[in-house]
């Protein structure tokens, strides 16, 4: 007995000083790292950018008017409640009835049209600025408008609102910050010039106001007779997986008056050279997949994209450089073109082009959502919601951050990969708050928008939840995909590409159509009714 103690005991102590040991390392590790790179903490790396974006745009003479100040109010000593609450009724209103009680009063607008949901309205002091005419505001945009009246129009006036803000932030991305010399900036040049991959300057930004194709509204009322609007990330020479999609589950999407869900693809243009703007590292299999793919110039690339344009109408190219690490600046460009061109949809979804969505189930969510949050006041980001995840130090990984580029070791919480937004100002807000206040980027885009972005709105009690989405099918297994999966589904993802997506559509098709379907172990629908009855009741959605 005393020898079994006596072993028990050694191994306790020997487990204690292994602990002990990586503990020691760890912090000897942490030690060095700030030590040799002398990091900067991120809420003060980010308050250079910000001082540096103030300073350059007061050079401009551009006024920044400043929605964080205000509801910031309320974390500094000494503010009462009711200091916020006029500060908040200054610059927002989020109720409709208020806003129509305001306007009634000037008489500018019936209250009839009280309707219009809650969200963000434009300032009352912009209302009375003659500076700009209306009709020159939506030609900045290439836009046009038979009656565009924000005087005495509520719609009309939360469109010109949400403009005025936007020409304020595409002016910041496109000055010249070379002039000034902002160390973080420096650093990024110098980590880049030795092959190495960094987060993104706000000057790469810049381009995100150029939109070559699909610089339109979306309908003909801003976007308020939609349910959602959805954007499919993929690179401007993906024209088999748009082809594709188009011809599967894409189908119930579009452009047609039929649909109340729009499905747009979104891209850049293709890239000077292989090595892009980050040095050597690449990813492996985007350089197998180009190999693979049969050469086009990029004179013929821009020709067939002009012709997918003229036939189809749903995609939208930006003047930037795609590629994979320049996914940050696509999903900034998709914020800018929903607050422009779409800006009344209630729900904005991105995803990948290896998914596939249910367009029923998709329309029922966005419209539950949509709902929630007109009812509640509040803003909402639905997708695959991780909490507390690690950032990833190993160099190996293609996710690899390093300390210069995010010094903590926990992330906010974020929703990975395809990202759902409700709420019909939050694209407008996310976007303002990355500009503003959260430069320089970080290369991962899900976790920058749903995480470090989000999550600086939340910090100033602004009414912003983060939600695990129902039916979210996260890296779908292809043997376990049938019609029940598919019906009980908003989304599938990582499984679908160029080579599958025809064959796995026609299969649930042909499920979907058949009456004895036959399900796993062989079970066929027409041999019971009792048995066909449990099978489709477990078919049916659970959200």
């Amino acid at each position: 007995m005393g020898r079994i103690n006596r072993t028990r005991l050694f191994r306790i102590v020997v487990l204690f000083a292994i602990l002990s040991t990586l503990l020691l390392i760890q912090n000897l590790a942490t030690r060095y790292h700030s030590s040799v790179y002398q990091l900067t903490p991120f809420n003060e790396l980010q308050a250079t950018y910000e001082s540096t974006i103030a300073t350059v745009s007061t050079n401009e003479n551009i006024v920044l008017i400043d929605y964080k100040k205000c509801l910031n109010l309320n974390l500094t000593n000494g503010i009462s409640s009711s200091h916020l609450s006029t500060c908040l009724n200054r610059l927002f209103v989020h109720s409709a009835d208020h806003v129509a009680k305001i306007t009634n009063v000037t008489g500018t607008i019936s209250m009839a049209e009280s309707h219009i949901p809650r969200d963000l309205y434009l300032l009352q002091s912009w209302l009375n600025d003659t500076t700009t005419k209306d009709n020159d505001l939506l030609k900045r945009f290439n836009l046009s408008r038979l009656s565009f009246n924000p005087e005495n129009n509520l719609n009309d006036k939360y469109v010109y609102f949400t403009l005025k803000h936007i020409q304020q932030l595409d002016m910041i991305v496109q000055l010249n910050y070379s002039a000034v010399q902002n160390p973080v900036d420096i650093e990024i040049d110098r980590r880049r010039s030795s092959g190495k991959l960094t987060n993104l300057k706000i000057s790469e930004f810049a381009n995100i106001v150029n939109v070559r194709y699909g610089g339109e509204w979306c309908d003909h009322n801003y976007g308020s007779n939609l349910t959602a609007v959805v954007f499919v990330i993929t690179k401007p020479d993906d024209f088999k997986i748009r082809s594709l999609i188009r011809q599967t589950w894409g189908r119930r999407f579009g452009t047609s008056t039929n649909s109340t869900i729009r499905l747009y693809f979104a891209f850049g243009m293709m890239p000077r050279n292989q090595k892009m703007e980050h040095g050597k590292q690449k990813q492996e299999q985007e350089q197998k997949e180009k190999q693979q793919k049969q050469k086009f110039s990029s004179q013929m690339i821009d020709r067939m994209i002009d012709e997918e344009w003229t036939q189809f109408s749903d995609i939208i190219q930006w003047s930037f450089e795609d590629g994979y690490y320049r996914l940050t600046i696509k999903s900034l460009a998709i914020l800018r073109w929903t607050s422009v061109y779409c800006p009344r949809v209630p729900v904005v979804f991105k995803i990948d082009a290896d998914c596939m969505l249910n367009y029923d189930n998709l329309n029922r969510f966005s419209q539950l959502v949509a709902h929630n949050a007109s009812l509640t006041n509040k803003y909402y980001i639905y997708g695959n919601l991780w909490r507390r995840a690690a950032v990833i130090r190993s160099a190996k990984s293609k996710f690899y951050t390093s300390f210069h580029d995010y010094p903590m070791k926990i992330y906010p919480d974020y929703v990975g990969g395809p990202w759902l937004l409700a709420g019909s100002s939050l694209p407008l807000l996310l976007l303002r708050m990355a500009i503003l206040h959260s430069m320089p980027a970080l290369l991962w885009e899900d976790l920058y928008i749903s995480g470090i972005v989000a999550q600086k709105l939340i910090d100033i009690n602004f009414p912003l939840q983060r939600h695990y989405m129902y039916g979210f099918e996260y890296n779908v297994d292809l043997d376990k995909l049938d019609y029940c999966l598919f019906n009980r589904s908003i989304i599938l993802t990582q499984a679908m590409n160029e080579s599958n997506l025809e064959s796995i559509w026609f299969r649930l098709s042909n499920l979907q159509t058949t009456t004895t379907t036959t399900f796993p172990n062989a079970i066929h629908l027409s041999e019971s009714t009792t048995l066909r009855d449990n099978l489709q009741t477990k078919c049916i959605r659970t959200w």
